[in-house]
């Protein structure tokens, strides 16, 4: 059950662990900004789902190497979010 109206958002991180920190410091600075963050219960939903991951640098990636980001969308998806981001 939501505990407000805001869309859940998912991060799908661990391809950079610092990224993802750094990402999710921006997302709560800029909600701040926009007003969100007077308490706890305006933030959304944010699931991190930080997954170990192959670095995908070069023109060429194979299936076997796309499959622990398409794992961990689908994990995000069923975890019922509204957006997704990637760090």
């Amino acid at each position: 059950m939501r505990m407000n109206s805001q869309p859940k958002l998912g991060i799908l991180g661990g391809i950079g662990p610092i990224s993802t920190a750094y990402l999710y410091v921006a997302l709560v600075t800029g909600l701040q900004k926009r007003g969100y963050g007077m308490d706890n219960t305006t933030y959304p939903q944010i699931i991190v789902n930080s997954i170990p991951a192959p670095e995908l640098v070069g023109t060429r990636v194979d299936k076997e190497q796309r499959r622990p980001y398409a794992l961990g969308l689908k994990q995000l998806d069923a975890m019922g979010v509204d957006h997704i981001t990637m760090a």
